[in-house]
């Protein structure tokens, strides 16, 4: 079964950013592809008025559990919206220092992905956390 994966930072309530891998399969495929375009369709514009693509970290966004229903049955997905600059939030510019040093760790190969992907049910952030 086709699944994206994402290596997130959610913001805990106490504030602390966490890390934490979203999966999308099945009917979230179409979601995971939205996120991706909104993503990639993201752009800020500099003091000088050029436009440009910043890192994937630079902007938070919200997810929700909604119920979602078809013929064949009912069952949770996500709700997603952009939601601010992550230096925007509560303890925000520690989370975009947080954020820029865990994706160098990624880059780097300090981050061990299999172990991430078999921990991924015990670290569900909840269904309100800004990622």
């Amino acid at each position: 079964m086709e699944t994206m994966q994402y290596l997130v930072l959610y913001q805990s309530n106490a504030g602390l950013f966490k890390p934490a891998m979203l999966s999308f399969s099945s009917t979230q495929l179409k979601k995971a592809r939205q996120l991706n375009s909104a993503i990639d369709d993201f752009r800020v514009t500099l003091s000088n008025g050029k436009s440009v693509k910043p890192p994937m970290f630079y902007r938070a966004y919200s997810f929700q559990a909604v119920r979602e229903a078809n013929d064949y049955g009912s069952w949770f997905g996500y709700s997603i919206s952009a939601h601010c600059p992550i230096v925007e939030l509560p303890n925000g510019t520690e989370g975009y220092k947080t954020a820029k040093a865990f994706r160098e760790q990624v880059d780097a190969g300090e981050i061990d992905l299999s172990r991430a992907a078999e921990s991924e049910a015990s670290s569900t952030p909840s269904t309100t956390d800004a990622f």
